[in-house]
């Protein structure tokens, strides 16, 4: 007897034994072969019009940038979810021998190094072979063991290490070949900056102590530890560590803009970067790890979940910094971010977690903020969110910050310019705020933002953020 089926058992049923109309099954069988294939064109429509438009959509931003923001070269990768919608760069790579950037460029990612590192120590300490909570004195000679200095602390800067960056006896020989041990020495006897788990503050030093954990623990390079726990498992071959003098196809050269022409960025040994911004990457490999980390491909459940769990330190106030990641917000939406900036490069990397989307953005100059401009727009033009709107601001109003403050030992002035104030880094580097209301400032070329505190009716300082997460604070110290 013939049983009458639809659809997969009626493909099914044509090399069955039992007899058959072999004519009505062909038909059913083609018929459900033209709807799988036009399902699938479709499919395929859709996803190729979207990358299309992604694509036309990142062209025009990123060439609009890159003369705006004055960046030699731009890479630009988007996935979402597991699909890699855009893979472009732009520019020139090496001006001096006209090499073009491309798709298979190398570009320091500076900062988000810290990323690999926060997630190999995590990594370790799910396999049981340290503990957040163990002291760097276990690990590196002349810390005392009193002091509170957790590997917890190194990774979200609670730690209180003074940063290495900060100090003119490091920049003096940076551009020398150098060894982890030798710059601890940098900042191993300096005071504290406060009392550990007390207060934030970035510091690149706290990740160069957490590299030496890696080495000592694993009995490893730092870099091999990331190479064989990290980076082959997912495949990621153009995620290459610069700290040694191997040769690096492919690789970009770093420039700054001195306002009328780029010229070579100072020359910066990547041995200098370590653990705190020693890697470089393809945006397309750097798109490939954020996406994996993300989508949880890369540690446990729970030490994933530490690594985006924001710290409350004593005073209630709630860190926007996890461990080797921002948090931070746009339009209702959840960002997971870090950003980069060496020594002629910058970078960005943008998880979007309602979207299952990341953006990443490379570029070869420290002038301007490139990277970090292109990723933004392109998120903002993708996600459909809006700009901020520039509000208007009396001379009264802006009279009230106008002042001199001290940022991270950097002090900062705020100036009238005009109907405007802005921000003065320095001499050189002077850049229009734009006032988005409630006493929060967008900076020109930057995307963060000058939330500023006030006492009582007084201006005391400002909070440097971006995208809701905290990069500096800032205390007033004159008018």
């Amino acid at each position: 007897m013939h049983r009458k089926t639809t659809g997969y058992l009626d493909v099914r049923m044509a090399s069955s034994h039992e007899p058959a109309n072999h004519s009505d099954h062909w038909v059913t069988t083609m018929r459900l072969l033209v709807c799988l294939a036009l399902a699938t064109s479709c499919t395929l429509a859709a996803a190729a019009t979207t990358g299309d438009r992604w694509t036309r959509a990142t062209d025009r931003i990123a060439r609009e940038v890159c003369r705006t923001e004055h960046s030699p070269a731009l890479a630009i990768c988007v996935i979402q979810h597991g699909r890699v919608l855009v893979n472009r760069a732009y520019g020139t790579a090496d001006l001096e021998n006209e090499v073009p950037a491309t798709t298979r460029t190398e570009f320091s990612i500076a900062s988000i190094t810290k990323q690999l590192t926060a997630a190999a120590i995590l990594q370790l300490a799910a396999r049981g072979k340290i503990r957040l909570d163990d002291d760097i004195s276990r690990f590196a000679s002349g810390f005392p063991s009193d002091r509170g200095i957790t590997i917890r602390r190194l990774l979200n800067h609670t730690a209180g290490i003074h940063n290495i960056n900060s100090l003119p006896s490091y920049w003096a020989q940076s551009g020398q070949a150098t060894t982890p041990d030798a710059l601890v020495t940098f900042f191993r006897d300096l005071p504290l900056d406060f009392e550990p788990g007390t207060d934030y503050r970035y510091s690149n030093s706290g990740y160069i102590l957490l590299g030496l954990v890696i080495e000592k623990v694993s009995g490893q390079p730092y870099a091999d530890y990331v190479r064989k726990n990290l980076l082959d498992p997912l495949h990621l071959d153009q995620m290459v560590y610069g700290g040694t003098s191997r040769l690096i196809p492919h690789r970009a050269r770093g420039y700054r803009y001195d306002g009328s022409a780029f010229v070579n960025a100072e020359h910066y040994d990547d041995s200098q970067a370590f653990a705190m911004g020693g890697f470089l990457s393809t945006a397309l490999d750097l798109a490939r790890w954020t996406s994996a980390l993300h989508d949880q491909e890369v540690l446990p459940a729970a030490a994933y979940k530490e690594m985006i769990t924001p710290t409350v330190l004593p005073n209630g106030e709630v860190l926007t910094y996890g461990y080797g990641v921002e948090l931070g917000a746009l339009d209702r939406r959840h960002l997971l971010s870090h950003a980069g900036g060496g020594v002629g490069f910058m970078s960005q990397a943008i998880f979007v977690r309602e979207e299952d989307l990341t953006i990443v953005a490379l570029s070869n100059t420290i002038t301007g903020g490139a990277a970090l401009e292109v990723a933004d727009r392109l998120m903002r033009t993708l996600l459909g969110a809006p700009n901020p709107s520039d509000v208007s601001l009396s001379h009264d109003i802006a009279s009230r910050y106008v002042g001199s403050y001290l940022m991270d030992g950097q002090m900062v002035r705020i100036l009238e310019q005009g109907e405007r104030l802005a921000a003065a880094y320095g001499e050189a580097d002077v850049r229009k705020l734009h006032y988005l209301g409630n006493g929060v400032f967008a900076q020109e070329g930057r995307l963060s933002r000058l939330h500023f505190v006030e006492t009582k009716g007084v201006v005391t300082g400002f909070v440097l953020a971006r995208y809701g997460s905290l990069l500096a604070k800032a205390v007033r110290t004159g008018n």
